[in-house]
């Protein structure tokens, strides 16, 4: 109930985003990932983009996290999403 991708702390991202607004979510936990995609479209998001491997997708304007390049170069893939406020 607290990760940021709940339901209701999806709710509460709409009082502040605009219309059109992106979410850009990334993870290197895949259960987290499943869930998080089907919360985003239950709470009325639009998933615009999505990939199973990040590093080795088309998105170019990624910017790398801690814990993003270390879970990497364990040989993990990287979720990656973009969910739009509608």
């Amino acid at each position: 109930k607290r990760r940021l991708t709940f339901p209701k702390k999806l709710e509460m991202y709409k009082n502040f985003l605009d219309e059109n607004a992106e979410i850009r979510f990334k993870t290197d936990d895949d259960a987290l990932f499943a869930d998080s995609l089907e919360y985003f479209e239950q709470s009325g998001y639009e998933i615009i983009y999505k990939t199973y491997d990040l590093h080795n997708s088309d998105v170019t304007d990624n910017i790398e996290t801690e814990h993003e390049k270390m879970f990497t170069e364990m040989g993990k893939p990287i979720y990656y999403c973009i969910a739009v406020n509608r």
